[in-house]
């Protein structure tokens, strides 16, 4: 099972399993709630009637097959295809309607028994998830044990490239900044969830999904489905793990990674590292309908400055000073008239910032903290980006461009990411959260 939790701190980490309590309560809600039912061969998609997630069921007809065949031929279980062995795969509008309708707090998907809950829009959750509930049908082999290592490991190695990155590069990011841990501590956590918690930032199930796509290509899917199901290593493979482990190594250390590929990892742990640009003016980069002209833009570090928080923003010189210990963030408005339509920017100077932000309001707020960046309604996000983080020192320039219904964040010039949010007309606003800021640049546009 695979439950993220999509929040400031720390860096998506993973919530322990379901207890089959309650995973049987949510399964019996989900029968309620999506009447909507299509068929595949391995497929049962199960959808609200008029949500926007029916709208794109027939497509999941299609693709859900696609992903099923991909995932059963990875695992040499081609031949699983009765009828009556079908697995569910429930679509869901949105993350926060998966989380409002199966009680989960902030999950981007998850599985439980033979069916898998996801937002309709990600098919690389789909593919995760369903290699969940695929392995999860496999026959015990032996009487070892296995923590979720394994589980989360065998499904980033099937989808292999996981946000466009290989698994392997990934594991050798770390393994060249001699940050990679012992294989037997990974794999034997008692609480494999607990450790991911204990170790936040660090990118656990790409490592695992290397360290299983090596033994899918080294030893064949037949003997992994054994060491899976509890057959000790040495009876599997002929090998013990520290042998594995070893081989896995030598593999990774041979395995080539581009320079493109380094920079975006590096960005991903906080690293910083600049791709290639023909503009280096972040706000150059920026496309042309959200430039526009300099006389469109209005400036905003002069106007009315109203704060919950006594003493956490003020003006200095020319700029706008915020500072505050953490915990909490420390919002403030700016000015007396409220925007829809509209882009902001902002040049800021951090300096131990946890996290900053752009908003309108509580429904419409683009966060840039440690993990990513963010699109956050009201009380949860509906996207993220982990790739464009807070580097927590330096400086940044960060762009907040809403139209109607959607947020979309650009850092440094780039597009980071888009995401649902209130559109009603709101105050513009910063916020922070631990360390301080200095705002050296901020202004508006209308849309």
């Amino acid at each position: 099972m695979r439950l993220r939790w999509i929040q400031v701190l720390p860096v998506l980490a993973i919530v322990a399993a379901l207890g089959s309590a309650l995973g049987s309560a949510r399964a019996a809600d989900a029968e309620k709630t999506h009447d909507g039912r299509l068929i595949t061969d391995h497929l049962e998609i199960r959808f609200r009637t008029g949500s926007r997630a029916a709208a794109s069921a027939e497509r999941w007809v299609v693709d859900g097959e696609r992903i099923m065949l991909r995932i059963l031929r990875a695992l040499g279980t081609e031949g699983d295809t009765a009828p009556a062995a079908r697995f569910q795969l429930f679509l869901y509008d949105s993350v926060p309607e998966l989380s409002a309708l199966t009680c989960t707090t902030g999950s981007a998907g998850f599985s439980f028994g033979r069916a898998s809950y996801i937002p309709y829009d990600n098919p690389q959750t789909a593919e995760h998830e369903l290699v969940h509930v695929v392995a999860g049908a496999w026959p015990k082999t032996g009487a070892e044990t296995r923590n979720l290592f394994l589980a989360e490991g065998l499904a980033n190695a099937v989808l292999t490239y996981v946000d466009d990155v290989h698994v392997h590069a990934v594991a050798k990011y770390y393994r060249d900044r001699k940050a990679l841990p012992p294989l037997a501590e990974m794999t034997g956590a008692a609480d494999f969830y607990a450790w991911l918690r204990a170790h936040p930032g660090f990118g656990a199930y790409d490592v695992a999904g290397s360290y299983v796509r090596f033994l899918l290509d080294e030893y064949g899917a037949k003997k992994v489905r054994a060491y899976y199901t509890g057959t000790a290593p040495k009876k599997a493979f002929g090998k013990t793990e520290k042998q594995i482990e070893t081989a896995w190594l030598v593999a990774l250390d041979a395995f080539e990674v581009r320079p493109a590929v380094q920079t975006l990892l590096a960005r991903r742990n906080g690293l910083g590292g600049e791709f290639s640009h023909f503009e280096t003016d972040p706000e150059k980069r920026l496309p042309a309908g959200i430039r526009g002209d300099p006389d469109d833009w209005k400036s905003l570090l002069d106007a009315q400055l109203t704060s919950a928080e006594k003493g956490v923003w003020t003006r200095v010189d020319d700029a706008l000073v915020g500072a505050s210990d953490g915990g909490v963030w420390n919002a403030a408005t700016l000015g007396r008239k409220k925007y829809k339509d509209c882009a902001i920017q902002m040049r800021v100077v951090l300096s131990k910032c946890g996290a900053v932000q752009l908003r309108l309001g509580e429904g419409c707020q683009a966060m840039l903290v440690a993990n990513g960046s963010f699109v956050w309604r009201n009380a949860a996000p509906t996207a993220s980006n982990g790739e464009y983080r807070n580097p927590q020192n330096g400086e940044v320039h960060l762009t907040l461009v809403r139209r109607g219904g959607t947020l979309t964040i650009f850092v440094n010039g780039d597009k980071a990411v888009s995401g649902a949010i209130d559109a009603s007309a709101e105050l513009p606003g910063v916020a922070l959260n631990g360390g301080s800021v200095r705002i050296l640049e901020l202004k508006l546009r209308k849309l």
